[in-house]
C-alpha cells in the first residue's frame, strides 16, 4: 500500500531507497551538471539520501526534499545531526495532491514517474513547471520500458502481490517526450541507459521567458 502505513513497513521502504540511492545518483551526476544549481527541488526525494551526497559535494546548492511527511522527518534528523540544515530543508507533502514549492533554478524526479502512470506523470510535470524559475531545468532520471523491456516485466510482475502502484507504469521514452512537451518544456539532452545502469536520464528546459 502506499504510502506505507505501519513503522515496520515505512522503514523497509526506505531502506531499500536508501540502499539504492547512490548507485542512482551516480547516473546522475555522469550527466548533470549541478555546479550552477543554486535552488534544487527534490521531489519524491526520500529520506534526503541524495539530497545530503549534494550538500557534500556542492556547497553554493540549497537543496529542498519534497515526501511525505515520515522521511521528511528522517532528513530532518540527519540534516540536524550532520549540520546541514542551513542548506537542506524538507517539506512534507503528498505530490499525487499537494502542488509543489515553487522558485527553483532546478527540478528533479528520480525514481518517482516509473512508479505512477501517465496521467498522474502529466500533473506532475504541469506542477514542476510551476516550481521552476524561467530558464530552469527539470532532471528526469528513471528506468524506461522500451530500455528495459526484460525488467519491466519482472519487476512489474514482482510487485504485483503487495503494491498498489498500478499496471504498466513504465513508460517508454516517447512518452515522457510527449508529456514534457506538452507540459511546456524545451528537451535539451537525453542520455540513454548503458550496460551500466537502468536508468535514462532527460534533461529539460522552462523557457527563459
Amino acid at each position: 500500500r502506499y504510502p506505507p502505513i505501519s513503522p515496520a513497513d515505512i522503514a523497509l521502504l526506505h531502506e531499500w531507497m536508501r540502499n539504492t540511492a547512490l548507485v542512482t545518483l551516480t547516473v546522475l551526476r555522469r550527466y548533470v551538471n549541478f555546479a550552477g544549481v543554486h535552488q534544487l527541488l527534490d521531489v519524491g526525494g526520500r529520506d534526503g539520501t541524495m539530497a545530503m551526497e549534494l550538500w557534500r559535494d556542492f556547497p553554493q546548492i540549497h537543496i529542498t526534499v519534497f515526501n511525505l511527511p515520515t522521511p521528511i522527518d528522517m532528513l530532518r534528523d540527519t540534516a540536524a545531526r550532520l549540520g546541514a540544515s542551513d542548506r537542506v530543508i524538507g517539506i512534507p507533502g503528498d505530490f499525487r495532491f499537494d502542488d509543489l514549492p515553487q522558485g527553483y533554478d532546478m527540478v528533479m524526479f528520480s525514481r518517482v514517474l516509473a512508479d505512477w502512470p501517465p496521467e498522474l506523470c502529466r500533473a506532475l510535470l504541469r506542477k514542476a513547471y510551476r516550481s521552476l524559475q524561467p530558464g530552469g531545468r527539470l532532471v528526469i532520471c528513471e528506468p524506461l520500458a522500451d530500455q528495459n523491456p526484460d525488467l519491466a516485466i519482472a519487476w512489474e510482475h514482482s510487485y504485483l502481490p503487495y503494491d498498489d502502484f498500478g499496471l504498466n507504469v513504465y513508460k517508454p521514452l516517447s512518452l515522457y517526450q510527449h508529456m514534457l512537451t506538452e507540459a511546456g518544456f524545451q528537451i535539451t539532452a537525453i542520455h540513454p541507459r548503458d550496460n551500466t545502469t537502468i536508468h535514462c536520464v532527460i534533461v529539460s528546459q522552462k523557457p527563459a521567458s
